[in-house]
């Protein structure tokens, strides 16, 4: 168990001096992917694989879609489950950094997160060790669950104000329509009014020269 963690440390370093990862939001993530989504690996070689996409959070996409095996890109393995956030990279292939949050269910860390594991104490057990690699796998695997609900949370308010847009434009018309209406009936009272007060004037005017 202590390799594990090891493993683990040991691979964020590499990540950071072979890519020049740079660290990144969750958010800058969301808003610089030009796709994001919940697949499977169906199909893997040694330059490309191949997702069975389940559930699409950006983007419009296939029911397959596929990647490319590049510089930094992240190298899955057939049969995972995984959230991606990526990017098309020519007119066949899409790509995705392993310097982002996309990952695994096998392998739910990022080492963007805050729960990424720490060195451990060289002097502890390796029952301890062990306890430590669940609660950071368990706590990775809340993270990735949380993140895939905020996504689908994030895709039924955008949903909403789709459906909600064509509402809002059809009241704001409305209430166009009934302040141009309120402005001609009181362009018409006044109008009205204008016309009794002469008529009330011209029928004094004639009683008056009438009498002279």
């Amino acid at each position: 168990m202590r390799a594990i963690l090891f493993i683990l440390l040991g691979l964020i370093i590499i990540r950071s001096y072979s890519c020049d990862c740079k660290s990144i939001t969750k958010l800058m993530e969301y808003n610089s992917s030009e796709f994001i989504f919940l697949g499977e690996v169906i199909e893997k070689n040694d330059t490309s694989f191949e997702f069975a996409v389940y559930e699409t959070f950006k983007g419009i996409l296939n029911d397959t879609v596929q990647f490319i095996v590049a510089d930094c890109s992240i190298m899955p393995n057939k049969t995972e489950i995984w959230l991606i956030y990526a990017n098309q990279y020519d007119d066949t292939f899409m790509i995705a950094s392993q310097c982002g949050w996309s990952r695994s269910f096998n392998w739910p860390f990022s080492g963007n997160s805050i729960f990424f594991p720490k060195p451990p104490p060289q002097e502890i057990s390796a029952e301890f060790l062990e306890i430590l690699n669940i609660s950071y796998t368990e706590r990775a695997l809340s993270e990735l669950q949380f993140d895939i609900i905020s996504l689908r949370q994030n895709n039924i308010q955008e949903e909403m104000n789709r459906i909600k847009k064509p509402y809002q434009e059809s009241m704001e018309k409305l209430e166009k329509i009934h302040q141009q209406l309120l402005i001609l009936k009181w362009s018409l009272l006044s109008m009205i009014l204008l016309l009794v007060i002469m008529g009330i004037i011209l029928a004094k005017y004639i009683k008056k020269v009438k009498f002279d």
